[in-house]
């Protein structure tokens, strides 16, 4: 028997993938969702996850547990090359670069199975490079829409490669092709403008965002702070918005919409979330002290207990942050964009509402404040959906079979 072989022979059994993320692992901490990384194993399926994340402040390793590894990547020379203009492009070339040749020999060395961008631009042309340079294939997954995301904040929210959007979609389009598959979680309703670009429907799946129940559960028994004694909130009625406080999630209309609730006295709007800039929270903090507070990036079982403790949850551009309101039979109050509408039914598990209807929001959040029957059966509707369809084990096996779909049509092509 020859033991060596059967060893070598179990470690390329063994399923690994390498995850590409925009960002770094302090920034998802600042934003309470770093615990998030390891779900990605999807419950065991893979014997060992690489997330790598750039750019990043800084090149490190990080090991979670044994079964999760972050590796972050930083631009060089950015602090002298990011003072002149294009030359930030040289850049990120260059940690473009580095990344390949480290993540080429970790992905041999490992004899990693799958490769997975999290976003199609810099990041999913890099799993294409890897990918030809290895051999190993690569999917890519979409979990913004790009089009409605530039037109609320530009450059500042999606990528912008040297002044042009058009220059950009052809990059994204590219790196699409290559892929063995696209997985679009939400958001269906992006696929026909995919196929009208060019990007055959037959490697398209579409999935939802998965929440872990059982972890929810077990946050709300190890917590137990009061937040309305601690935040002093008191008897008021709490609308809680959650999110980056940034265009791109309508945060002027979160803004307007606190003018016009000024009168109401007993109604507080309470806002969670990273401000990047420090604008929008210092000018929320001055102008409108009497019925707005902005308490920050909180950490997620505190978001949580905000959610919980919140009459109405303002949802106006949502993606888990809608879906953990809704498991919490909390009424909702959103836009009517994006994929809100899969889980919202007006007036039967939220309510939606005309983009940029600001008005709109007012009459709809006073509405359920004043008829607080209707905002609990909303909230149950809501509830019934997640518990049915937004299972994380029910998504993970879906994953898990768009996974298998890959590897064993490289085996095929290999056979054949």
């Amino acid at each position: 028997m020859d033991t060596g072989n059967n060893q070598q022979t179990a470690k390329h059994q063994k399923r690994k993938i390498v995850f590409l993320v925009p960002g770094y692992l302090d920034l998802y901490k600042r934003k309470g969702v770093s615990e998030l990384i390891t779900d990605r194993d999807e419950f065991g399926y893979f014997d060992m996850v690489y997330t790598v994340h750039f750019p990043a402040p800084r090149d490190t390793v990080i090991r979670l547990n044994k079964r999760h590894t972050v590796v972050e990547f930083c631009r060089p020379f950015h602090d002298v090359l990011g003072k002149f203009p294009g030359a930030r492009y040289v850049s990120n070339l260059l940690m473009l670069f580095t990344i390949v040749i480290h993540m080429r020999r970790l992905i041999m060395r490992e004899h990693v199975t799958l490769i997975r961008s999290v976003e199609p631009n810099l990041h999913g042309f890099c799993a294409y490079l890897l990918s030809r340079l290895t051999g190993v294939p690569f999917c890519i997954s979409i979990h913004t829409d790009f089009d409605l995301r530039y037109r609320l904040g530009g450059s500042k929210s999606v990528p912008v490669y040297f002044g042009s959007r058009w220059l950009t979609e052809k990059l994204m389009l590219f790196n699409l092709r290559k892929a063995k598959l696209v997985i679009i979680p939400l958001r269906g309703y992006l696929v026909p403008s995919l196929v009208d670009k060019g990007i055959s429907v037959s490697k398209i799946r579409v999935t939802k965002l998965a929440l872990d129940f059982d972890k929810l559960d077990r946050i709300f028994e190890q917590h137990k702070k009061d937040i309305r004694k601690t935040y002093h909130i008191g008897n008021k009625k709490l609308v809680l918005f959650t999110g980056r406080l940034h265009p791109e999630n309508y945060i002027e209309d979160i803004i307007e919409l606190s003018a016009m609730l000024r009168k109401n006295q007993d109604i507080l709007i309470c806002l969670l979330g990273m401000d990047e800039d420090g604008y929008y929270g210092k000018l929320i903090n001055e102008k409108n002290a009497e019925n707005v507070r902005y308490f920050g990036s909180l950490p997620r079982w505190e978001a949580l207990l905000f959610k919980k403790t919140a009459e109405v949850n303002l949802c106006v551009m949502g993606g888990l942050s809608l879906l953990e309101s809704a498991y919490l039979a909390k009424p909702i109050v959103c836009y009517d964009v994006e994929w809100h509408s899969d889980l919202i039914k007006n007036y039967e598990s939220g309510v939606l509402v005309k983009e940029h209807d600001i008005k709109g929001l007012k009459d709809s959040i006073t509405y359920l404040l004043d008829h607080p029957a209707v905002a609990r059966r909303m909230g149950k509707s809501a509830r019934e959906v997640i518990l049915r369809e937004y299972s994380r084990r029910q998504i993970s096996k879906q994953l898990v079979g768009y996974y298998g779909e890959i590897v064993q049509n490289k085996a095929h092509d290999k056979a054949v």
